[in-house]
Formats: C-alpha cells, structure tokens, sequence
C-alpha cells in the first residue's frame, strides 16, 4: 500500500484544528500548477490572514493559551500567544522529511500571517498521531486563547495598550 501523500496528512492536521477549535473552516482549494506544496502553504497562509481580520483589534481576548495533548502515545504541547507578531518554533519527532517540512512549512507561514507567536513541541513515534495532535493542540489552543473576558472589556492585554 502506497504512503498518502503530505496533501492527506495537511487535511489531517487542519480537520482537528477546526474541530477542536469550534471553528468552521470550509473553503475549496484548486492549486493552478498542481503543487501540493503551494497547496498547502496558499491554505495556511489564507487561514493565518482570516484569523488576524477575525481578531480585529483583539479588545477583551485572553490573548494566550498554552496545551498538551496526548493521542496514542504521542503529545502535541502548544503554546500561543495572539500577539500580532507571527513567528515560530516548532520541533518535532516526525521521521518522514517530507511530513517534517509540510508541517513546519504551514505553521510558519499559518503563524506569520495570522500574528501569532507559536511555540510547539511533539513527541512520539507515529508521525501521524503527532501531526493530528498538534492540529487539536493549535485549535483548542486558538478556541481559549479567543475567549473574551468581562474583566478585559474595552481593552487590550497589552502593556502597550495596542496589539499589532
């Protein structure tokens, strides 16, 4: 049986990510010279862009939010930071390359455009499970991290009194 190719596992990673997330993310995708590589990096890059306009100007959002998720002997830990400046440190124990770089390929550019300070770690031995595991660590990391807080009405959490 032939390995699914890195397209499968994006979808894999982006399902939990919506589910976890409570978050509706539906689109369709037509990738023009038929990349898998642009097709993925485009969708990330798309979804990082809807999240910044989602957040506006982020007033009464918890900000940060941090989780672990086991799944099948593996751990996904996610830290985030809804900050406005994207950047992103992502370390796997994903043995597949090609699996390695889809997934920090998508982060970066997920996490650059959408301004969102990313921290990851997954452990394991199936580079599936890792993969699905940090989609469901990055959703249920998003769904907190959004929460609004009665406390913080009319405000930022910004020392600065502005998130860009």
């Amino acid at each position: 049986m032939a390995e699914p190719s890195a397209m499968f596992y994006f979808n894999h990673f982006l399902h939990p990510v919506a589910l976890w997330g409570v978050q509706d993310i539906k689109g369709h995708l037509k990738v023009l010279d038929g990349s898998q590589h642009h097709g993925y990096e485009d969708t990330s890059i798309i979804l990082g862009r809807a999240y910044k306009q989602a957040l506006g100007d982020k007033q009464g959002i918890v900000r940060a939010y941090d989780v672990k998720i086991p799944f099948e002997g593996n751990i996904a830990e996610v830290t985030i930071d809804l900050s406005g400046r994207g950047y992103c440190d992502l370390k796997t124990e994903i043995r597949n390359d090609n699996l390695d770089a889809m997934i920090t390929h998508v982060m970066n550019s997920l996490t650059r455009e959408g301004g969102i300070d990313f921290y990851g770690r997954t452990y394991g031995r199936d580079d599936h499970h890792q993969i699905e595991a940090l989609g469901k660590g990055l959703g249920r990391a998003i769904f907190y991290a959004t929460r609004i807080l009665e406390q913080y009405a009319g405000r930022v959490v910004s020392t600065k009194g502005l998130m860009e």
